[in-house]
């Protein structure tokens, strides 16, 4: 078995969310942070024949990074890496000590509909990083005004900070909202969003399908 590139990409970006991962049979990836503020579920490429728990994913990728093309033997209690000159007897860990969902969250859906969607590409995302960086603010609030949907860099308990603000989308309706968002929060992989918010919950999803279920912060308000 190999791991695609894909599939490489996102256990990488999985280990900023979480350091441990669980790994269940089948095609499903998935991560919780340990303070459970994020959740992201992908389908890799590949078809693991076993549930495999990876205590330290950081190293199991600089493992992988050891071979040229590695190729993967999974069995029940240890992965064989290898390729044409060296291998590796890697044993997992206990899944038991590993943050990982109990369901996957339904949303949006009928019984937990989104208030608020949008598109978010990867430049309009770099965009919104680089502001945050530059002017060192905690926090991205979207909120609606003039009837365009925008997300600002802000600093939620410092009015007077300086502030950047991007037009994402428009928005008719008559809701009211302000969803705020803890940037360190947003531990995406770079490319083009969905992004749907409702009460107490985001969510990003790219164009294959990558999930991410983000919490908002408590000072967010919505009102239909």
């Amino acid at each position: 078995m190999k791991l695609s590139k894909r599939t490489l990409d996102i256990l990488k970006n999985y280990a900023t969310i979480n350091p441990s991962i669980y790994i269940p049979e089948g095609s499903l990836l998935q991560t919780m942070s340990v303070s459970e503020n994020i959740i992201s579920y992908a389908e890799a490429d590949e078809q693991f024949p076993t549930d495999l728990a990876i205590y330290d994913l950081f190293e199991f990728l600089k493992v992988i990074e050891l071979f040229n093309d590695p190729d993967l033997t999974i069995t029940e209690n240890s992965m064989t890496i290898k390729d044409d000159y060296s291998s590796c007897v890697y044993t997992y860990g206990e899944s038991d000590i590993i943050s990982t969902p109990k369901a996957k969250i339904d949303f949006p859906s009928e019984k937990r509909p989104a208030g608020v969607s949008f598109k978010l590409t990867k430049d309009q995302l770099d965009k919104l990083f680089k502001a945050v960086n530059t002017l060192n603010l905690p926090m991205l609030c979207i909120t609606k005004e003039n009837k365009k949907i925008i997300i600002k860099t802000v600093d939620p308990k410092n009015p007077s900070a300086n502030e950047y603000s991007l037009i994402v989308g428009d928005d008719t309706s008559k809701s009211e909202y302000e969803f705020y968002i803890n940037h360190e929060n947003l531990k995406l992989v770079r490319d083009d969003y969905q992004v749907d918010l409702g009460k107490g919950i985001s969510k990003f999803t790219t164009s294959d399908n990558i999930e991410y279920m983000v919490a908002v912060e408590k000072i967010s308000i919505y009102t239909e």
